[in-house]
Formats: structure tokens, sequence, C-alpha cells
């Protein structure tokens, strides 16, 4: 009996932590310079809610970034690097299962103050990672017909 009682719970264990990692989204990039799309190394990346950071990472050698695991949400998008000025890019919108593309064009502090951009994310018409289906936002969700059981 006792041994049937560590099986269920183990069994329980493995599919809710599976099901946990099944939410997660993930954010990929690539930070360049807007005046000649040259891939900025060593910037780092970070994402906010809410001013809080959750997650942050630096850029490789080429300017390309990964961030995951990402709870799915709405996110401020925040990257610095030396000699360019910081770029906010707000309302990035992660999806569960999902890998959201947002490169990040960032322009030069040569000879200026440091001024913070901050751009609007738009939701792309066509993802690259979209091979089936089409997405909905959570407001178009909740505007669907459904009914009640």
């Amino acid at each position: 009996m006792l041994k049937k009682i560590y099986a269920a719970i183990i069994l329980v264990a493995i599919t809710a932590g599976t099901a946990a990692l099944a939410q997660s989204g993930a954010l990929k990039g690539k930070v360049v310079d807007a005046a000649n799309s040259e891939g900025i190394s060593f910037a780092n990346v970070q994402i906010e809610q809410g001013g809080s950071p959750i997650a942050k990472t630096v850029a490789d050698i080429d300017g390309n970034f990964t961030i995951k695991p990402i709870t799915p949400g709405t996110y401020d998008l925040k990257t610095a690097a030396v000699g360019y000025n910081p770029l906010l890019i707000s309302k990035v919108l992660i999806g569960g299962d999902k890998t959201t593309y947002q490169d990040l064009k960032v322009t030069s502090s040569a000879g200026m103050l440091p001024v913070f951009e901050k751009v609007e994310y738009e939701k792309p018409l066509i993802r690259p990672d979209n091979v089936q289906g089409k997405d909905v936002t959570r407001a178009e969700f909740d505007a669907m017909p459904s009914k009640n059981i």
C-alpha cells in the first residue's frame, strides 16, 4: 500500500513539473547599431515587469541574445551598451511555448548626453516560428463566442 502511495506522489510530481515547464516562453533577438546594422557585442538585455527586473542576459560577440524561460505575459525590454543610448521597448508580449523575436536597434551616444529612447512593441504580422495556426491575444480570446458549459 505504501509503495502505491509513493508511486502516485512521484507520478504527480513528474506530471506537475512537465506541465510547469510547458508554459514558459522565450525571447530571442539581436542588438544592432541603428546606423550600420552591425551587431553590438556584449550589450546588456533585461526584461522587466512593473519596474522590477525579471530576467537579464548579455549579448554574444555578434549581438545575439536569448532569455528563457519566461512566464507568459507583457514585459518591458531594456538594453544598454557602452557607447550607445539605452533603449526601452514597452509592452513586449511573451506567449507560452513560443519564442518571441525582437531585434533592438540602438543609436550611438558619441558626443551626446545619454537619452533613453522608448518604443512601443508592435505585434508582428507573421512569426517566423509559427508553422500552424494563428496567434490570439488575450483580448481576442475573451471576445470569442463560447458556450457556457
